[in-house]
């Protein structure tokens, strides 16, 4: 079936409008006006995050809407289509505040994101301690995971941050929480 350039015009503007929707847009990296120093930051961030120089947890704050998942979402794209580093070079874990309304979809989330069966925080915690791999984890709409019933998250997450594993002789890779 030969499709029209109309159609194809209008598949193209329904995808870009559903991956705004979802949040999952990330413009290129020359569209992100203003934004290059924080970019250039991030990118530093990040680098040092995959070459084992990095520090081991990062906090990036601002007011909301100013740009912050934005700019990590871009780095992270970059970076991992950049020959040097890889699809592999890190996880990018993304959680959103206003989605995960209680610990049961907080870890199947967590779960799914990282490719680990996680059934609770003790888990995770476990996980976060022993592994070797880089991850990335960006909260959005903090302020939503600061609720008493979600505190645990965050105690086990910033614990698990500060903490990496040798792996078999190799520098440790380090966790970043941004």
């Amino acid at each position: 079936m030969i499709t029209s350039s109309r159609d194809e015009k209008l598949k193209a503007t329904k995808s870009l409008i559903l991956k705004k929707i979802r949040n999952s847009y990330i413009p290129p990296t020359e569209d992100l006006i203003g934004l290059k120093e924080q970019y250039d930051h991030i990118k530093k961030i990040f680098v040092g995050l995959i070459e084992g120089g990095g520090q081991q947890s990062e906090l990036l704050i601002g007011p909301r809407g100013s740009g912050k998942s934005l700019v990590l979402k871009a780095v992270a794209r970059d970076i991992k289509a950049h020959p040097e580093y890889g699809v592999d070079s890190f996880k990018l874990v993304i959680l959103e505040g206003s989605l995960c309304s209680d610990d049961r979809v907080i870890i199947q989330s967590l779960s799914d994101q990282l490719g680990k069966p996680i059934k609770d925080y003790d888990e995770l915690s476990k996980i976060l301690e022993e592994s070797t791999d880089r991850v990335v984890l960006i909260l959005e709409d903090f302020e939503r995971f600061t609720k008493l019933n979600q505190q645990k998250f965050l105690y086990t997450i910033l614990a698990g941050s500060g903490s990496s594993k040798q792996a078999h002789g190799k520098k440790p890779k380090r966790k970043q929480v941004l």
